[in-house]
């Protein structure tokens, strides 16, 4: 993954640069925490431990700091991302623990 430059004008103010990051186009170079069957593994593992794993913790960072990858390309030549409802369906997953562990604190502290 580069750091693509774009070059532009403000007219009389000056020039600036536009810095863009490029997508990957060899899954090879995709950071193990970045790629889909990584992510889709902690998916499982969370549904099949009930949350007790919170790998999905993990994946919801990923999400929210940048992509993740499949192994398959668009018609550009980039990597394909998750899309939208991936990201909601993970998100979604991740409210259940949530709300156990905000109802155990709160009987813990006495709420």
């Amino acid at each position: 993954m580069g750091r693509v430059a774009e070059l532009g004008s403000l007219g009389g103010l000056g020039t600036f640069v536009v810095l863009q990051m490029s997508k990957y186009t060899d899954y090879r170079n995709v950071p193990w925490l970045r790629k889909s069957g990584t992510n889709s593994m902690f998916l499982l593992l969370h549904a099949i431990t009930f949350g007790l794993l919170p790998l999905l913790v993990i994946t919801c960072l990923v999400l929210v700091t940048g992509d993740i990858y499949y192994n398959k390309a668009d018609s550009n030549g980039t990597l394909k991302v998750w899309s939208k409802a991936n990201k909601v369906v993970a998100f979604l997953l991740l409210l259940p623990p949530l709300i156990i562990i905000g109802v155990v604190v709160a009987t813990i502290a006495g709420l």
